[in-house]
């Protein structure tokens, strides 16, 4: 990730250079850059944050959003000082016709990733570093925009009374693009109410991919593991759990090439005793170069193949991208009734719906009721006539 940041530096200060083709304009936005990006690591500081990945992301994307303020004053000081006027006057009054803008971009951008502090749940947890370190670096900029970029152009900019080689070599094609946008630009005047058109198409566009558009929190990785969920008969004692199992481990060994040894777990518990008719195989494949098939066509091959055992039921699951390798289901409903009697009484009618769906598979619930049970009822009255015998 630190490499990324520096190759995102890199290939900013080159676009910068291409366009401006000065190395004195090109060396303000430079220095504004690592600027800005300090105070990003200074609220991290401030706020409790660690340098993880969503932080180093946001910064990677402050580098491309924080030199915007800083081209745009510097552009506006510029254009001045090639007109003749003095650096110190053209900063100070460059720097006053842009401050407007300056701030305005600066809050849309603020107002596109400060809302993500509001987020509920997991997504709110994981991306709140995310939007308050983007959101604060790029205030910041606006900020550094204002003050040190005016006071390096001040110092730094002169100006050019030759073009060096390469501004020659490059002037045709960038005076090109500007006769094309000039012509492209006074066309659409021409038919400026078909603006309005276009929006409208694109939220038309906009509304449609969102609803047709599959979401989820993050892809599912080849992460090379796998875990076989196993659920004996309610009652099923060690001995019948751990016979089944080593049927299901045999199979994997056979049917699994690229399954290294799984590992086989019976009452998996952290805590209290767990229930012996409850198991787990951990299946850990070789790496994913080294292995014709994918984690998820291995997945769905074990899911065919776990129908075919009677004795136990075979569950296959994927660590999650983002959270618990030892979770559940990766999709789960909760059932609230006023009682018991009546939850007994929708629990079955839900699972039968959920089962008719072919969008859903290994339906079912947590809670078990036809657990074996032996009732003893104690005659006090023998028991105690026992006593004399």
């Amino acid at each position: 990730m630190e490499e990324t940041i520096i190759i995102a530096f890199i290939l900013v200060l080159l676009v910068i250079f291409f366009f401006l083709r000065d190395w004195r304009s090109t060396l303000i936005p430079v220095i504004a850059i690592p600027v800005s990006i300090i105070s990003g690591f200074f609220i991290m500081f401030l706020a409790g944050f660690s340098i993880n990945v969503l932080t180093l992301v946001a910064i990677i994307l402050a580098i491309g959003l924080v030199v915007d303020d800083a081209i745009v004053v510097l552009e506006n000081i510029y254009s001045k000082i090639e007109d003749g006027m003095n650096p110190i006057v053209a900063a100070r009054k460059g720097s006053k016709e842009i401050y407007f803008a300056v701030l305005s971009t600066t809050a849309s951008l603020a107002a596109v990733f400060l809302p993500i502090l509001f987020l509920d749940g997991i997504s709110g947890r994981l991306f709140r570093e995310f939007g308050v370190v983007i959101a604060f670096t790029v205030i910041v900029s606006s900020f550094v925009a204002l003050t040190l970029t005016p006071m390096l152009s001040s110092r730094i900019l002169k100006k050019h009374n030759k073009s060096n080689r390469f501004y020659n070599a490059t002037e045709p094609f960038f005076t090109g693009m500007t006769e094309i946008y000039r012509k492209m630009l006074y066309g659409f005047m021409k038919v400026r109410w078909m603006a309005i058109v276009i929006i409208l198409l694109l939220i038309g566009l906009i509304y449609y991919l969102k609803t047709d558009i599959k979401t989820e929190l993050a892809p599912l990785e080849d992460r090379s593991n796998l875990r076989i969920q196993a659920l004996g008969p309610e009652g099923s004692t060690f001995e019948y759990t751990e016979k089944y199992l080593d049927e299901l481990t045999q199979y994997v060994i056979d049917s699994i090439p690229e399954a290294e040894s799984p590992i086989t777990i019976i009452a998996p518990s952290f805590s209290s005793p767990g229930a012996t008719n409850v198991g787990i195989i951990n299946l850990y494949l070789v790496p994913s170069e080294e292995r014709k098939r994918t984690q998820q066509e291995i997945f769905k091959s074990l899911g065919k193949d776990l129908n075919t055992f009677t004795g136990i039921r075979g569950f296959p699951t994927m660590p999650p991208t983002i959270g618990s390798r030892f979770g559940r289901q990766p999709l789960q409903y909760v059932i609230q009734a006023p009682d018991f009697e009546k939850l007994m009484e929708a629990l079955p009618k839900v699972l039968e719906e959920a089962r008719k769906s072919p969008k859903l598979e290994f339906v079912d619930a947590d809670i078990k009721v036809n657990k074996p049970e032996l009732v003893i009822s104690i005659d006090r009255e023998k028991l105690h006539l026992s006593e004399f015998l």
